[in-house]
């Protein structure tokens, strides 16, 4: 079964700089799932010039059917291979194409901290 978007925000308490090698991400689910996120799947993390992109996904759902009550925000501790710099952090799930695109998750432009 495929796995399912999730959307992410930075926890609220952190204090990044531009040496920062991770952060603490809060996941949430997409679609309706009864109000549960589920299992976070390790995120697909892109380093670009500029950005950082991080995308994440849930393990499937139960395939019954669920209410659309907003599901909990989950956190992850992400560790990057390298300082985040002078690059944003990016939602992939934000980008064109992405999952979540067109919702009240993203905003125009798509990141989730700027140095």
């Amino acid at each position: 079964m495929d796995r399912a978007p999730a959307v992410w925000e930075l926890q609220s308490d952190q204090r990044l700089t531009t040496s920062s090698t991770g952060f603490t991400a809060i996941v949430s689910r997409l679609a309706c799932n009864s109000g549960v996120t589920g299992d976070v799947v390790a995120p697909d993390v892109e380093f670009g010039e500029s950005e950082i992109v991080v995308t994440f996904q849930v393990e499937p759902e139960d395939p019954d059917a669920a209410d659309c009550q907003g599901n909990e925000w989950v956190p992850y501790d992400v560790t990057l291979t390298e300082p985040i710099g002078d690059r944003a952090l990016i939602d992939g799930q934000c980008l064109p194409g992405g999952a979540a695109e067109q919702t009240v998750f993203c905003d125009p432009e798509h990141s989730r901290w700027t140095p």
